[in-house]
């Protein structure tokens, strides 16, 4: 039988790591579960961070913690506005696949995503103000895969409560940017939001349990 999959997507702060813990250990009862943090995977992507070195197209700032934070704006340059969501995408695809070997040959039953494509288009249509990019053959694909899972929720929650949550969140501008993208894509794709900040943590486990299949 093949494995089950669980995709949580959603903003920063949204509870997306918190959840997924929690129905981890909540699933493992007498089932194999694995939990992939489907962040950033660069390949070729590496290419053209050293291009945008070349070309300096990259600011630092500093977070919350007084971290430093190097910004790249991939808008600057036409070349890279273009090619830069697509060489990422292709690059999470390359890491889609080598999980799905993984799953296959360790025989999951059950596979948590925390983060999933629709994370990684709407990062990229906002660091790039590419929102063609939806349009690419390799978002289609993307998200053709998002529709498969087993369960997938968006999780949301108000800029200003994320904010709080997270300290490494820079910008609650962006956070309302990006917000903008997610419910639009999960009207497009008719995918469930649940708003975090409206529910409790086992409420929430709930009802993402209730829409597995």
């Amino acid at each position: 039988m093949p494995s089950k999959t669980i995709i949580l997507c959603g903003s920063d702060g949204s509870g997306k790591t918190t959840i997924a813990n929690i129905l981890k250990r909540k699933l493992s009862i007498g089932r194999k579960v694995v939990l992939i943090w489907f962040r950033w995977r660069a390949f070729f992507t590496y290419t053209l961070y050293l291009y945008s070195n070349i070309r300096h197209l990259y600011k630092y700032t500093t977070d919350r913690m007084n971290r430093r934070v190097k910004i790249i704006n991939w808008s600057k340059d036409s070349f890279l506005k273009m090619l830069y969501p697509r060489t990422l995408l292709f690059d999470m695809l390359m890491f889609y696949i080598l999980i799905k070997l993984k799953v296959t040959l360790l025989k999951y039953d059950i596979v948590i995503f925390d983060r999933f494509f629709i994370d990684t288009i709407v990062d990229v249509m906002y660091e790039a103000g590419n929102l063609k990019v939806i349009n690419s053959l390799l978002a289609r694909l993307a998200l053709t895969l998002t529709k498969s899972a087993s369960a997938c929720v968006m999780l949301d929650v108000d800029p200003n409560i994320a904010w709080q949550r997270k300290k490494d969140i820079i910008s609650t501008t962006e956070l309302r940017y990006k917000r903008v993208i997610y419910h639009y894509l999960a009207k497009k794709f008719n995918i469930t939001v649940i708003n975090t900040s409206n529910f409790s943590l086992c409420e929430v486990v709930s009802l993402v349990m209730k829409k597995i299949r």
